[in-house]
């Protein structure tokens, strides 16, 4: 397999605070990070991954709407 590592396994987190389901926008937080596979696999029942997300810096505050199911950070 080719798994990815390092700078390719680099991700951006989207953390959004939603107190109200009847608000357009709620408080968002945009940082990058990188996910670590622990471990995978299962049975014929099921597939399970396991992971540890890091957080990796440059942490910016904005806002986030939520449209059709798809969030948009600003």
């Amino acid at each position: 397999m080719n798994r990815k590592s390092g700078d390719d396994a680099k991700v951006e987190i989207l953390e959004v605070i939603i107190e109200d389901t009847e608000d357009e926008s709620h408080d968002a937080w945009k940082e990058n990070g990188r996910i670590e596979i622990t471990n995978y696999g299962g049975d014929t029942s099921a597939m399970a991954i396991n992971f540890n997300l890091w957080y990796d810096g440059d942490r910016k505050q904005g806002t986030a709407t939520i449209t059709e199911g798809v969030p948009s950070f600003s």
